[in-house]
Order: C-alpha cells, then structure tokens, then sequence
C-alpha cells in the first residue's frame, strides 16, 4: 500500500472546505445492521492490527463518493447557484429508488475499503449528478471520476505490505453485507492530510430516493 493523500490523491489548500455528493448508509434503517456490524468488525482489525499503516475511517464518516461537486482549488460557490444546483439535484434524483448492494472486502493500493456490487444502480446515480452538475455549473465543475462503488474503510498513511491487511479482512466472517442505500447527501467536506481523515459538517442537503421499487 500507499499514502492516500498526497500521492492516491492531491493534498488540499489550507482551510479548503471542498462540496461533493456522497451515498451514505443509513445508520437508523435496521436493514443496514450487518452492514455496520462488518463494518465495525474491519475497524476493529484494523485498529487492533494495522495503525502503522493506515487511519481508519470511523462510523460517521463512512462514505461511497458520487461526485466531487468543484474542485479543491475552486473558488466557493455563491449561495444563488447553490441553491439552483440543489433544486436541480433534487429533481432529478428523487424519481430514483432506493437499492441495496453487496459490500465485501477489498484492499487496494491506497487501503481497505468494502468494494459494492453490483454497478448499475450506483453507475446511474453518478451519470444523473453528472448530469445536474454540468447543467448548473458548466465548465465550472471539476471532471472527477469515481470509479468502481466502494467504501473506503482506511487510508494508508506509511508505505507497506497489503497482503496482511487483506487476509485478515477476508478472514472476519461472516465477510459480506447488503446495505440500503435511499439517500445522497451534499456535504462540505475537509481534508486533514496529518491525520489521513476526511469529515464533514452536517449535510447542505439530502436526497431522498423516492422512485418505486424495483
């Protein structure tokens, strides 16, 4: 493994409070237990095993990124086109349902993280945001791509070997869950590249997944 920040990805300005829509599973929704109760179980081996490695993420700031809404070196959006892009997000996707995922272990070259399958559901949020993004923003808006869904669970911060961060994830069973997913938030998020953490105020907005279900 890697650091995360810094070579997985850039360092921030100072003080940059950067917007991006996150799929955030609901704590309160009794469905998403065995996916917090895996959860728990990873950051317990990683807390327990591999803090010279990495940071892991705690519960609250758990995440799948669907957007980075502007860069970091952007300047901040005003308050009218926030609020027109919160309109527009809003329209487009309350129509979308609610979906439920397969989250199983994953170690990659900057950390752990609960890989989520399958892609459909998760590709059409992204391209919907995408979407209402480049309507209201134009050009303005950061070319950030996802890729594959998942659920960073750490960040590497000191270089090192993989292979026992990832047998000892396989080995705490049972080793998947299904997670619901019936919400996106528009957050502000801030990078602390000393602590190899991401948080983030209360949301700006909620996105209710309001379709039929499929």
């Amino acid at each position: 493994m890697h650091p995360f920040i810094g070579h997985g990805t850039a360092q921030w300005p100072p003080n940059s409070h950067v917007p991006h829509l996150y799929l955030i599973p609901d704590r309160q929704d009794q469905r998403n237990q065995g996916f917090f109760d895996l959860a728990r179980r990873h950051r317990t081996i990683l807390t327990t095993k591999f803090t010279h490695l990495l940071t892991p993420v705690q519960e609250p700031w758990l995440h799948a990124t669907v957007q980075m809404v502007t860069n970091p070196h952007a300047p901040p959006l005003n308050k009218p086109v926030m609020g027109e892009l919160i309109d527009r997000l809003h329209s487009q996707l309350e129509p979308l349902a609610a979906f439920t995922l397969q989250a199983a272990p994953h170690v990659g070259r900057y950390g752990p993280s609960l890989d989520l399958a399958p892609d459909e559901d998760f590709d059409q949020l992204v391209e919907v945001t995408g979407t209402a993004l480049g309507t209201v923003l134009g050009q303005a808006r950061a070319s950030y791509r996802t890729g594959a869904p998942h659920i960073t669970t750490g960040y590497c911060h000191t270089n090192g070997d993989s292979g026992p961060v990832a047998s000892a994830l396989r080995a705490c069973r049972p080793s998947r869950a299904e997670p619901v997913f019936s919400q996106v938030a528009l957050v502000m998020v801030t990078q602390d590249a000393d602590r190899h953490t991401y948080q983030w105020e209360p949301p700006l907005a909620l996105f209710d997944l309001q379709g039929a279900a499929r």
